[in-house]
């Protein structure tokens, strides 16, 4: 559920700052999610449909995110580190699109 979670928010807003083992977890899940969008394929949107439990992004993925990375084979994803946290030490990182990408809202 949270892994669901993480994904909704950052195929929703493009962006996501958070611990750093929460951000590897989702950065590999998005590049799974975005080869099946690129396939585009009955069998790819039932995966996705599995995998997201969400229509709406679903939908956003396949017809907003995966022609922009068309040309791409991998690398949909940039993870840079940040500082840690002060309360707690943890490692704080952002995942963000390598290219480009202006949802309409």
């Amino acid at each position: 559920m949270l892994t669901r979670k993480l994904l909704k928010n950052f195929m929703a807003n493009g962006r996501m700052t958070t611990t750093e083992k929460k951000i590897k977890l989702v950065k590999h899940q998005v590049e799974k999610l975005v080869q099946l969008a690129k396939k585009n394929t009955e069998a790819s949107r039932l995966s996705l449909r599995s995998r997201l439990a969400d229509k709406k992004v679903e939908d956003t993925l396949i017809r907003h995110i995966s022609p922009i990375f068309k040309d791409k084979p991998s690398g949909f994803t940039t993870l840079i580190h940040l500082n840690q946290r002060d309360s707690d030490g943890a490692s704080i990182a952002r995942l963000e699109w390598s290219l480009p990408v202006i949802l309409e809202k």
